[in-house]
């Protein structure tokens, strides 16, 4: 987990949009690991219930947009202005479970403009890897 840092994911499906806060579990290059936040167990299984609904869908009419915020002095330092907003049209795939928390891992992430791209490779290249060997 990336101390300091959530992302609110949204699933865009024709008018519909269905909304969730995360934290980072794990991230890539072009991918990342969020664990779902959820305030009690039957929220937990109504996430589960609508993510297999949405696992169905057509691929290509589902865009999942996801925005990640960050420490406003980190971002500020980086030349990031918050939040980075990022998009994939791949279906998230679900993990397994983390502290009864589940976990959706995104792929081919990419920011929704150029300077949302740069944002998203200074997060993973540089921030987050220093703040990870911190941590270790």
């Amino acid at each position: 987990m990336l101390p300091g840092f959530c992302v609110d994911i949204w699933f865009c499906y024709g008018s519909f949009s269905y909304g969730f806060e995360s934290m980072i579990h794990d991230y890539g290059e072009n991918e990342l690991a969020l664990c779902l936040q959820t305030n009690s167990e039957e929220q937990s299984d109504e996430i589960e219930s609508f993510f297999e609904q949405v696992v169905d869908k057509p691929k290509g009419l589902l865009r999942v947009e996801l925005r990640i915020y960050g420490p406003e002095k980190l971002f500020k330092r980086h030349n990031i202005n918050g939040p980075v907003y990022l998009f994939t049209d791949m279906v998230p795939k679900q993990g397994p479970k983390f502290g009864g928390l589940p976990i959706l891992k995104f792929f081919s992430i990419k920011g929704i403009s150029p300077a949302n791209s740069e944002s998203w490779f200074k997060l993973v290249r540089q921030i987050w890897n220093q703040v990870q060997q911190k941590s270790h």
